[in-house]
């Protein structure tokens, strides 16, 4: 069973020799590496194509698909699983690193379960500090779909393998965001078109955050213009295929967290847009929420209550650890 492995490259020069030699040393041997450029301003190119040159095999397994500007992490992902050829695909982000047991585990799970999506626990690194995290059990593809969407399962497509049919068989759609919440886009098309959803308990990948130049590291007053687009996209198609009941809740979850984001990180526009388009019962859902911080809910209590003061003193503390974190 082949494997396409897609890594998406843009100025990680500091990063990307651990990430390809970690795929250098692969167990498993039928695998394909399909790398984009995605208009790499720095040497990340230059380091690649050195490793490639020292390891005749990465080489052979190799393409490079050539963006002459960044177009995005959206645009990349498409053009790799365009290019792949493998029964299964998953996507590597050159400035993270996996272990060396990697594809032939998760692969050894889609073999023996017929999984469509296969999904692994990962570490995350934040300010220096790593930590793992776990994936807790899931009954389906519609749980798994729902705590993504809420966010208690991280919609990155890096620990999660897909069977390449799934895009193949359906009207995927990519650009609907050109870089944040791109990811979940894909996610959640592609366990709305699964079946069987696989899982590996162990910690195989290894998700580096500290790299300034990543979209994750972008600050999170941007995230309200795209995560609108990719509420009007999900609600239609839900809409379209009869899963808004099923998905109700957790969008829910998802526009009351992205209000307590607004309030203290964005616009005032941003939070005029978010209240535009909130549940109903927003204190209820807020509280109920089982993963955003406190002080979100706080923040949208006070707001309901019309308590600026305590809006505006958290968005100063929220400042002030902006400030302390650069």
């Amino acid at each position: 069973m082949l494997v396409s492995v897609i890594v998406t490259i843009y100025n990680s020069s500091r990063y990307i020799e651990r990430c390809v030699r970690s795929l250098v040393h692969q167990t498993y041997a039928d695998v394909e590496y399909i790398f984009v450029n995605d208009g790499c301003t720095d040497d990340s190119m230059d380091v690649l194509h050195h490793l490639m040159d020292e390891s005749l095999s990465l080489k052979a397994k190799s393409t490079i698909i050539e963006h002459q500007a960044n177009e995005g992490s959206a645009a990349s992902r498409r053009d790799g699983i365009l290019h792949a050829t493998g029964d299964y695909v998953i996507h590597v982000d050159s400035d993270d690193y996996v272990e060396a047991d990697f594809v032939e585990r998760m692969a050894s799970c889609a073999q023996s379960t017929g999984a469509d999506i296969v999904v692994c626990d990962y570490e995350e690194t934040l300010n220096g500090h790593a930590h793992d995290v776990r994936i807790a059990h899931f009954d389906n593809n519609v749980d798994l779909l729902c705590r993504i969407i809420d966010g208690r399962v991280h919609s990155g497509l890096w620990n999660k393998l897909m069977r390449r049919g799934l895009f193949v068989e359906n009207d995927f759609v990519f650009d609907v965001v050109r870089d944040k919440y791109d990811d979940k886009v894909i996610s959640t098309q592609a366990l709305c078109f699964a079946g069987m959803i696989g899982k590996v308990d162990a910690v195989l990948y290894h998700y580096n955050r500290d790299n300034r130049n990543s979209i994750s590291y972008r600050t999170v007053g941007s995230e309200i213009a795209p995560a609108l687009r990719y509420i009007a996209f999900a609600e239609s198609f839900f809409t379209a295929r009869n899963m808004s009941a099923a998905t109700g809740e957790s969008m829910a979850f998802f526009k009351v967290a992205l209000l307590g984001n607004a309030l203290l990180h964005g616009t005032t526009a941003d939070v005029a847009r978010m209240k535009d388009c909130q549940p109903a019962g927003i204190v209820r859902t807020a509280t109920k929420h089982p993963t955003i911080p406190i002080y979100y809910k706080i923040a949208i209590i006070a707001d309901v209550l019309h308590v600026p003061f305590v809006v505006s003193s958290l968005r100063a503390m929220m400042r002030r650890r902006g400030r302390e974190k650069n």
